[in-house]
């Protein structure tokens, strides 16, 4: 019985082939993106971001 309660634990964590595929999906899309210098810096990002909580209104102090 514990054996067969260990297995379907198993099989319960196991991801699915869709879940294990998805993060390669996207690591594919973000080096195809990279080579065709489609990219942000961070300090890119930060900036939109900061303006974006300016115009909301929110404080993260």
């Amino acid at each position: 019985m514990r054996g067969y309660v260990e297995e379907k634990r198993e099989e319960r964590e196991a991801p699915t082939p869709e879940y294990a595929a998805f993060p390669r999906r996207k690591v594919d899309i973000a080096r195809a993106s990279m080579r065709s210098g489609d990219l942000r810096t961070s300090e890119d990002v930060e900036a939109e971001f900061t303006e974006r909580r300016r115009r909301l209104g929110v404080d993260l102090a």
